[in-house]
């Protein structure tokens, strides 16, 4: 039933499986993150730049345009990034909730295995629930 540990300590199941391989093809999948990768140099060349114009005490009137249209443009990457990551951190805490109460279930039954993640988890949770709560 339990695989293996990865370095977190974390257990996986044998039927945990991955969203990405589990909806994207190969070819989808490395096209996915050469774009990803593509995006986040094109937000470090516009960040450099902007951060060399930003240490700019005189601007010309065409690097203060440019100026305004990177910073709203970095503001809305910005902002985008921001829900991706609380989204991402939803995700995972839901898929964290599942796991919990899935080894919960089975240590009901008296797996020992089951038991110990399970106690392992709790600490965990608890302070993950804790700390969602005093953000909001």
């Amino acid at each position: 039933m339990i695989k293996k540990r990865n370095n977190c300590g974390l257990l996986f199941v044998s039927d945990s499986v991955n969203y990405l391989t589990m909806t994207l093809s190969d070819e989808e999948r490395e096209k996915f993150e050469a774009d990803f990768k593509f995006l986040i140099n094109k937000y470090i060349e516009f960040l450099t730049y902007y951060n060399q114009l930003l240490c700019k005490i005189v601007r010309t009137p065409e690097e203060e345009k440019e100026f305004q249209t990177i910073q709203k443009l970095l503001l809305a990457i910005g902002e985008v990034l921001s829900a991706a990551l609380r989204s991402l951190g939803d995700d995972l805490f839901g898929k964290a909730l599942d796991m919990y109460y899935h080894y919960k279930d089975i240590a009901s039954t008296g797996n020992k295995e089951a038991e110990i993640l399970l106690n392992e988890l709790k600490p965990v949770l608890a302070a993950s629930l804790s700390a969602r709560i005093n953000k909001n």
